[in-house]
């Protein structure tokens, strides 16, 4: 049927689906289109905003409970979890966030 493809790639792909192989993919800034270029434009300037704000607006009610959250969140954004049934994976962090937004 396809006999270039790995058995991983197989499995990925859905029934009626095309196969796009990723090599295909945009892989530079350059290579993408405008769309995906001012997404991520817009998203990184927002951040930077919130980001500034806060600093000049600085008011925790609880800044060692803050520093604990951070210290956890980096530690915890480099570990990753590999999940069956699919061939990604998930990060750690998501638990971390989810208590964060929690409290």
């Amino acid at each position: 049927m396809y006999p270039c493809l790995s058995p991983i790639e197989l499995r990925t792909r859905l029934p009626g689906q095309e196969f796009v192989k990723h090599e295909d993919s945009p892989q530079s800034w350059r290579d993408m289109s405008v769309a995906p270029r001012l997404f991520i434009a817009v998203v990184a300037l927002c951040g930077t905003a919130v980001l500034a704000y806060s600093i000049f607006h600085d008011r925790s009610a609880n800044p060692i409970k803050f520093a604990c959250y951070l210290a956890i969140a980096l530690v915890a954004s480099r570990l990753k979890v590999n999940l069956p049934g699919i061939t990604g994976t998930m990060s750690v962090n998501f638990l971390f966030v989810l208590l964060g937004c929690w409290n």
